[in-house]
């Protein structure tokens, strides 16, 4: 049996259902910053190690290396942009070892990708409908630029250009009945936000951010398999109980239109392996807002189609294609299924991890 190394291996809940994913295929060994004591996905892999954050890229990558060479590793899973990057740059270097990196795309699509003013503006330079959107480096830009996003009379998007998990996402906006939600709703619940405050927050702050339409629509999560910018699956998800950087569950559901939407960004793209597009179906069509070039949060939900995207993944790295095309064949695509995501116990007393 192989043995694959899956990092940020903590990260909840990508990294316990990757590692359930794989458990049966591959010999499992957990990376993560968190301390083995910290960490959950000890108690699933029993392998684990504590490596530094990637941004510490020689750290990391010389901590990465010895894993492999004592656990005679063959493949590395990063779970986050922020080490795929790190990985892929030092992929000569893990090559020569003879260990494959699970990411088949290539280090300047993730990069466009991982930014959401190059994703918009790459794909309307190729004639792909996206939604309208602006840089802005300032609160100055943000003054400048709103009102032909339709403000004040339209709400206005504005987030930044690279992160995840909705962080820094709010809606800008100048109805009353929006910004009276604020006694309404948690929190965590909470986007609206009034437009001088918002700016009065940022002032004399260089940003990187983008203002962008607020969509109209039902929000989907797309999953899908490429190769060579083929999708060898597309499944929509209609994203059900939505709380900020995640859904709670989804449907899914065949959609012709947002189908024939996602290969058209596939192909411009040229796609290899696992990746996310979310957007909304809008009354216009369906319009994208963000892709992540990486299994995420809800990519679970295929494996109730009896497609288990981290081994096709791990097979891909392998150059096994054949093998993927015919994973995915024996699929059974059970449109209208449901994903309903619950919490698990997990307790610790000490350094021992326990079920009950």
């Amino acid at each position: 049996m192989k043995t694959i190394l899956i990092t940020a291996s903590t990260l909840s809940p990508v990294g316990i259902d990757t590692i359930l994913s794989l458990k049966d295929f591959y010999r499992i060994i957990c990376a993560d910053v968190k301390s083995r004591n910290e960490s959950i996905s000890y108690y699933f892999c029993k392998q684990y190690y504590e490596v530094p954050l990637a941004k510490e890229a020689t750290e990391y990558i010389d901590k990465i290396a010895k894993i492999c060479d004592k656990e005679k590793v063959d493949i590395i899973l990063p779970l986050t942009i922020e080490e795929i990057f790190v990985l892929l740059t030092n992929n000569d270097f893990f090559a020569n070892k003879g260990i494959r990196i699970a990411n088949g795309n290539d280090l300047d699509i993730i990069t466009t990708c991982s930014d959401k003013w190059l994703t918009n503006k790459f794909l309307r330079n190729r004639g792909i409908h996206v939604p309208n959107a602006i840089p802005v480096f300032n609160t100055s830009d943000i003054k400048n630029n709103i009102e032909k996003l339709g403000y004040p009379e339209k709400r206005v998007v504005i987030k930044p250009r690279v992160t995840h998990g909705s962080r820094g996402f709010k809606i800008i906006t100048s109805k009353e009945s929006d910004l009276s939600l604020i006694i309404d709703t948690k929190p965590n619940d909470f986007h609206f936000i009034n437009q001088d405050y918002f700016c009065d927050v940022l002032k004399n702050k260089n940003i990187r951010m983008l203002l962008m339409d607020y969509l109209e629509g039902d929000d989907y999560s797309v999953y899908i398999f490429c190769i060579n910018g083929k999708p060898r699956i597309i499944l929509p998800m209609k994203r059900l109980g939505l709380i900020p950087g995640m859904s709670t569950g989804g449907v899914l559901e065949k959609n012709e239109g947002i189908m024939s939407y996602v290969k058209e960004i596939s192909r411009a793209f040229k796609f290899n392996g696992a990746v996310n597009l979310q957007l909304k179906d809008t009354p216009a069509g369906p319009l994208l807002y963000e892709i992540n070039t990486r299994i995420s949060a809800t990519t679970v939900i295929t494996r109730g189609t009896d497609i288990n995207f981290p081994l096709c993944e791990a097979l891909l790295s392998e150059g096994k294609d054949g093998h993927v095309d015919e994973h995915i064949s024996r699929a059974t695509i059970l449109w209208g299924l449901k994903l309903h995501r619950i919490h698990r116990e997990i307790y610790q007393y000490g350094d021992t991890f326990y079920e009950k």
